[in-house]
């Protein structure tokens, strides 16, 4: 497992994203876009220590146009950036996102997020039957790109694939070698968005929610190392006083099963994936990243 969330990472992630996509196609099955962001936040989770999770169950429609924020904080900078994100999967047999702003979501993600100097975005999930595109089956692009796409008449089949495709990027552009990630990312949507002040979309204090998802995250850590600690002062006071055999077998049994369940909760106990907080936006998931 890697501390901070790579280029590399991400590449695994997509890759897993394709397959499933591909899976998808040839068993003539159906995967729903929540279930692929399911497993690309677990994913990340599961491969990163730096990042959590906060999902809630399955809820209507956000009036904010958004299926999830994912707030991103430099360690160096101790500043954060954020992103309202709606997701679609492309529908392989037309080619489209077909629910591409369905019930108006372009313009509420759009403007909510701009009230609240959000960076809005579309993820779009795609299987593209080649190889030489694996990396492409999750990308980004900024919802004013969309938007403005949707805006030209001489365009108006605007969910087509090959109208969006230049305005898409692989997600791991994100994470690029820039020694300032979220300078990069802003400068992006700069050029997409000249209407911005840029300064305004860092955020040096973190929203209270946000600040409740680290605090869940350090209880469920600390739990768990106290819970190590009781393990492992259980394991060493099995070892017997006297150097019989007879001795040590009957205090390797006196190791209750109920101790092999608690050594099992801490080797597997997620940490990385906490409550939803209560005072937290209209999204499904939420997602913290130190980068």
């Amino acid at each position: 497992m890697e501390y901070y969330v790579s280029k590399k990472i991400i590449k695994k992630i997509s890759q897993r994203i394709w397959n499933l996509l591909r899976q998808e196609k040839v068993t003539r099955s159906m995967v729903r876009e929540t279930t692929l962001t399911d497993i690309i936040f677990s994913e990340l989770i599961n491969h990163s220590n730096n990042s959590i999770l906060a999902k809630q169950r399955e809820k209507e429609e956000s009036k904010n146009g958004a299926d999830m924020e994912w707030w991103m904080w430099s360690r160096s900078s101790r500043k954060a950036i954020s992103f309202r994100i709606q997701a679609k999967k492309l529908d392989y047999k037309t080619s489209s996102y077909l629910k591409l702003d369905h019930k108006h979501q372009m313009e509420n993600l759009i403007n909510t997020s701009m009230e609240e100097n959000f960076v809005p975005i579309y993820f779009f999930y795609n299987y593209l039957d080649d190889e030489q595109n694996i990396y492409h089956s999750w990308e980004y692009a900024f919802a004013h790109d969309i938007a403005s796409i949707k805006s030209d008449n001489q365009l108006r089949n605007f969910k087509k694939r090959i109208i969006l495709e230049s305005y898409c990027k692989p997600v791991d552009d994100f994470f690029c070698e820039s020694d300032d990630i979220l300078e990069y990312i802003l400068k992006s949507y700069l050029k997409v968005n000249p209407s911005i002040i840029k300064e305004n979309y860092y955020k040096e204090k973190l929203p209270t929610y946000i600040q409740e998802l680290r605090k869940s995250r350090k209880k469920l850590l600390n739990r768990k190392l106290n819970k190590k600690k009781q393990v492992t002062n259980v394991g060493s006071n099995m070892l017997p006083k006297d150097s019989s055999f007879k001795a040590f077998i009957n205090e390797i049994f006196n190791l209750s099963f109920l101790g092999l369940i608690d050594w099992l909760k801490v080797e597997i106990s997620p940490i990385n994936h906490v409550k939803f907080p209560l005072n937290a936006p209209d999204v499904k998931y939420i997602i913290f990243t130190e980068i």
